[in-house]
């Protein structure tokens, strides 16, 4: 599970908004990072919300150390490797080659 950190300071109309979007955000990195625990201190990442407007937020994943910042990585990296379907590369012959002018 990634912990919320709310340090937004706008108005109290935006906040719908601003729920919705870290909802969003939560649920796509979720699945990809819920479940990571950091190998030194035992805490995962958690999700940062600052700003002043809805449509000046900012959103971060902060980890505790460099230990997490790397394991974390290994697993984005590894969960699109695995979510992207390889094509087959087909080399081009280099008379079949477009040359592009400019």
């Amino acid at each position: 599970m990634i912990a919320v950190r709310w340090e937004f300071e706008g108005p109290e109309h935006d906040l719908p908004a601003v729920q919705t979007t870290v909802e969003r955000i939560l649920g796509r990195y979720q699945r990809a990072i819920g479940g990571i625990r950091c190998p030194v201190h035992g805490a995962g990442p958690f999700l940062c919300v600052r700003g002043q407007t809805a449509e000046e937020l900012e959103l971060t994943i902060e980890p505790c150390c460099q230990a997490l910042i790397d394991e974390t990585n290994a697993r984005i990296h590894s969960r699109r490797r695995s979510s992207v379907r390889q094509r087959p590369t087909r080399l081009i012959p280099r008379a079949e080659r477009r040359r592009v002018s400019r």
